[in-house]
């Protein structure tokens, strides 16, 4: 699935691409809720060497999109993954088997109120392109919408 088209599906305007942990997004996303996504840069081959059946068995080969994510604080959440070290329960457990990976990242995002709507939306629409797959870094499918 293509990045934009993720974006497209959920209504919501993409910005970026950033590399990852290279540059923060811009300050005007302090603040801000919204989604993001994590993504390789380029088609390097990942290697998957010292991974256990577990790690091997999420993996989409050719696939570039690696974490789908939302938070209330835009920068603030990403900053926070950025500064996750592997295996430490905090700031960011939720994504940290990209950590995982060598090749280069970015990260895309858009800025939405609606974000664990907008989140699940993207994971679903991911899901129904990647035969019923979550995306590799992602553990657990996003928070249900409430339906009013």
């Amino acid at each position: 699935m293509r990045i934009d088209e993720l974006f497209q599906i959920a209504n919501v305007e993409m910005a970026g691409p950033l590399p990852w942990r290279m540059k923060p997004i811009p300050d005007n996303c302090s603040g801000v809720s919204g989604v993001y996504v994590i993504a390789r840069a380029g088609n390097e081959p990942v290697p998957t060497v010292d991974w256990d059946a577990p790690l091997r068995q999420r993996w989409i080969e050719n696939e570039e999109i690696i974490y789908i994510g939302r938070a209330t604080n835009l920068r603030r959440r990403i900053l926070q993954f950025y500064r996750h070290k592997l295996g430490d329960k905090s700031p960011h457990k939720g994504g940290e088997d990209l950590l995982r990976l060598t090749c280069p990242l970015q990260v895309y995002w858009g800025v939405t109120s609606n974000f664990k709507a907008v989140e699940h939306q993207m994971i679903e629409a991911f899901k129904s392109r990647a035969h019923e797959m979550m995306p590799f870094a992602n553990r657990v499918r996003g928070t249900k919408p409430v339906v009013s």
